[in-house]
């Protein structure tokens, strides 16, 4: 059996048309952070990507330059704007924080959409785990792409089983060690190191429960139809 090495290989990389066999492959990547040591050889993806879209917090890494920056164009787009190492300010489960997302970060969800839709591909959308922040933003998409709630679900929840391998990555870096070596893990949400149904069935909820869904949801937000033409032309043909 071959090992992964958690120091040179992501370990919640995937292909977001694996949602759907209607959806363009290739397009649009989701991941965890990757790491200065990552080799840029032997994913099943097409790689490296040429847009990346950063949702962590600047401080999450540090000072370090991102590791993909001499590959690429890195946007930081920090979804949790500067709260995530905040502990005392999290909500208590993830469906709450989740759709604090998509309340204070409408904005860069927006922004997240328009650079999936234009930017040049492939783009890659990953905060720390690939599972919380990224997960929001893929929802998102694949809601305005009409992907079913089935299929959004199952790409969600597929980072289970890839927890393990992104915890080791983590404790690679130093800055992450020694940041939550300070947070009282206790107070931290249940169920952050799962992706459980019930926390992206409430950002599904959310953008159904809209008059007009998902679309309603983004041109309320800022979204614009052309972006969303140019979006669906991007995945759909």
């Amino acid at each position: 059996m071959t090992t992964v090495d958690p120091l040179t290989t992501l370990a919640n990389l995937r292909d977001v048309a694996s949602a759907h066999p209607s959806l363009a492959t290739g397009v649009f990547l989701r991941s965890d952070a990757p790491l200065a040591t990552d080799r840029h050889d032997g994913y099943p993806v097409v790689w490296p990507p040429r847009t990346v879209l950063d949702l962590r917090d600047a401080g999450e890494q540090g000072n370090d330059v991102h590791p993909l920056a001499a590959h690429c164009d890195v946007v930081p787009l920090p979804l949790l704007r500067g709260a995530a190492y905040d502990v005392d300010g999290l909500p208590p489960t993830l469906g709450a924080l989740y759709l604090t997302m998509l309340d204070s970060a409408h904005d860069m969800l927006v922004d997240v959409v328009r650079l999936v839709a234009t930017a040049p591909g492939p783009v890659l959308v990953h905060c720390a785990a690939g599972k919380d922040r990224t997960g929001v933003a893929v929802a998102l998409v694949l809601s305005l792409l009409g992907t079913s709630r089935e299929s959004i679900v199952a790409d969600y929840t597929a980072t289970d089983a890839n927890m393990a391998g992104v915890n080791a990555r983590m404790l690679q870096s130093n800055h992450v060690v020694a940041r939550v070596a300070d947070i009282d893990l206790e107070a931290l949400p249940a169920d952050l190191s799962r992706a459980p149904v019930d926390a992206i069935a409430a950002v599904l909820d959310a953008l159904e429960t809209h008059p007009d869904g998902a679309e309603g949801w983004y041109l309320a937000r800022g979204g614009d139809a052309d972006t969303l033409s140019r979006l669906r032309s991007r995945f759909l043909g």
